[in-house]
């Protein structure tokens, strides 16, 4: 059970590591090194927040 978790985890991140990888080649942009390629995969979560308060303009209200 926990190994299904943990698989589907890692698929999750690897899937958006190919797709922020694809998507920055597409732009003519550097692709993610190979830390920043492991740390998407293991912290896609905390990427998934970043990117989306970065592209709706969410800011930290505590630091207001």
């Amino acid at each position: 059970m926990i190994l299904n978790f943990i698989f589907g985890y890692l698929l999750v991140g690897f899937i958006l590591s190919l797709f922020m990888n694809a998507t920055l080649w597409a732009f003519h942009k550097p692709i993610l090194s190979i830390s920043e390629s492991i740390a998407t995969i293991i912290l896609w979560p905390t990427v998934m927040v970043s990117f989306l308060n970065s592209y709706y303009g969410y800011t930290d209200a505590d630091n207001d």
